[in-house]
């Protein structure tokens, strides 16, 4: 499955659940895509690091054995509507408790839809970047590239700077909300993955830079 980049993203096993949430988000026009619980699991495995691909997320938790898997795999945020009595507490997003009312659930939803500001439109060498739709277009190849939430982000921070260097621990603190559970390690791989996107070398690159200070977008 390719994840798209503008939907609201409903991981649930409870048919009632889908009957109830499909007619509003059909009525309000937000596009989604629905998994298994298994499905989302076998998604974020095959990831080094985790990344936000969705505008927002309802995650419902049955068990115990999800509810680790979330905590341990997954980075919560101000996007995400949970529902389990299974998960003691959120540091962000909505959590709710079952039974619920449908109509709290639906307006969580159309609240966390409104919520995203999209980024500004910038441009950096022959690349600009689309803060609406995450697209990255090089005006040398007429070549578009999608970035995920977290690359996007980075990037708008980076681009803030002015080309001064950003230091890693206010990389992880802006985009992913520092957490313990957030490694350098998890920074360098974006950083690894926003080059391939950017370089024409990406072992010599000229645009994203590493310094002794942080990183560094050339303008």
């Amino acid at each position: 499955m390719v994840l798209s980049k503008t939907t609201l993203l409903i991981v649930n096993n409870d048919a009632f659940l889908s009957e109830s949430v499909r007619p509003f988000l059909n009525k309000e026009k937000i596009a989604y895509d629905e998994i298994s619980f298994s499905e989302f699991e076998g998604q974020c495995l095959q990831k080094e690091g985790w990344d936000e691909e969705y505008s927002g997320y309802i995650l419902h938790i049955s068990n115990e054995e999800e509810a680790q898997f979330l905590a341990s795999h997954v980075q919560v945020s101000s996007s995400f509507i949970v529902i389990s009595n299974c998960v003691a507490k959120l540091k962000e997003g909505i959590l709710v408790r079952k039974p619920f009312r449908v109509s709290d659930l639906l307006r969580y939803i159309l609240d966390i839809s409104k919520s995203k500001k999209p980024l500004s439109t910038f441009s950096f060498g022959a690349f600009v970047f689309d803060g609406q739709s995450k697209v990255l277009h090089c005006t040398e190849t007429d070549a578009d590239t999608f970035l995920t939430e977290k690359e996007a982000k980075l990037l708008w921070l980076l681009h803030q700077a002015a080309g001064d260097a950003v230091a890693k621990e206010r990389c992880l603190e802006s985009v992913w909300g520092y957490s313990k559970g957030i490694s350098t390690r998890t920074l360098e791989s974006h950083i690894y993955r926003l080059r391939q996107k950017v370089e024409k070398n990406p072992a010599t690159p000229v645009w994203l830079l590493t310094t002794p200070k942080g990183y560094c977008l050339v303008r």
